[in-house]
């Protein structure tokens, strides 16, 4: 410690306090529960265990918890918030066409039922389709591949046309 005001402090309160007291006991496990390293700098473990307080202070008060905010409250609290830029979807680097499948496979049992599926219910399709996978020929897996390759080659052409478009590169 090069702080020799913190040590005599320290010193000074290691003789005076007492330290079976609980309140100090609960105080000392929030402190170190507010630190995530197991063996923190003590300047460290003092600005974590003040922050931790004062976060505890203004919970008890009413307060919010910061890390609870939803965007909706911090708009309505006046806080300038500015949407990302659009970030464009990751592009599928080869086609596959067993997933090209099974997505025909889950759409059309959705639209037999009329409606959103269950996650189990998406799970048993997919299930189903993998076993009805394994029985196709190799044909009818190269034209599901094809028919992958389509889709991934699509894709790409709106990802193209939608940097040209963004760059004014013409």
């Amino acid at each position: 410690m090069a702080d020799r005001k913190i040590q005599t402090t320290l010193k000074l309160w290691a003789k005076k306090a007492r330290l079976c007291n609980m309140h100090i006991e609960r105080l000392f496990a929030l402190i170190r529960q507010s630190f995530a390293q197991k063996v923190p700098s003590l300047e460290r473990l003092v600005s974590a265990g003040l922050l931790s307080q004062v976060l505890g202070i203004h919970l008890q008060h009413g307060g919010v918890h910061p890390d609870s905010m939803s965007r909706r409250s911090l708009i309505e609290a006046g806080c300038p918030i500015a949407a990302a830029a659009d970030v464009p979807e990751a592009m599928p680097t080869r086609a596959r066409g067993h997933l090209a499948f099974l997505a025909e496979h889950v759409r059309n049992a959705s639209r037999k039922k009329g409606g959103a599926l269950t996650l189990r219910e998406q799970a048993d399709i997919r299930k189903e389709g993998m076993e009805l996978w394994r029985d196709f020929l190799p044909a009818e897996r190269e034209a599901w591949s094809s028919k992958a390759a389509r889709q991934v080659n699509q894709l790409f052409g709106k990802y193209v046309r939608r940097l040209c478009i963004e760059s004014d590169f013409q």
